[in-house]
């Protein structure tokens, strides 16, 4: 397999992930309309879904344009970048589904309602507010790891000097 290829299984197999996700958005809306309505898990859902199709559908296309540069149609042995700008694909991927896009819609939803029934942000805990901020960060981080896995790969292939120090 391509290195583009291992890429395309993998947007795959998130975009099967995010399915899930998806159904538990949806349940999170079921769970706030209890305490107001909210559109916002349902609406994130939908995205989250429409997503999840177009990824299962054109996992290729988005392999090629996160491995540019490379050429797809070469049999040889996978060089060591290549290997490491999947991983740092698959990992920001993994850090999307495991982490981010949960809890993202959790404090989204939990913000809109509170917007929804006149409650200031402020009020919120601050436990909620750094675990949002985290989420943020989080979030910034898979990006990175997705859209700039090439020059993150250079970076830790990277040779430095040693000065003998262990």
């Amino acid at each position: 397999m391509t290195s583009q290829q291992y890429v395309g299984l993998f947007v795959r197999l998130f975009a099967i992930w995010l399915f899930f996700v998806a159904a538990q958005a949806i349940g999170v809306g079921v769970a706030l309309d209890s305490h107001g309505h909210s559109i916002a898990p349902y609406v994130i859902a939908g995205l989250e879904g429409l997503t999840a199709v177009t990824l299962w559908y054109f996992p290729m296309f988005v392999a090629d344009k996160l491995m540019k540069g490379t050429n797809c149609e070469a049999r040889a042995p996978v060089s060591a970048i290549e290997v490491a700008t999947v991983a740092c694909i698959v990992l920001g991927l993994w850090l999307c589904v495991a982490r981010v896009f949960p809890s993202l819609t959790r404090y989204v939803s939990v913000v809109l309602v509170l917007l929804h029934e006149d409650v200031p942000l402020r009020e919120m805990d601050t436990k909620s507010v750094a675990l949002m901020v985290e989420s943020i960060l989080e979030f910034a981080a898979a990006i990175a790891l997705v859209f700039k896995a090439r020059a993150i790969a250079a970076f830790l292939l990277e040779t430095r000097p040693s000065n003998g120090k262990v």
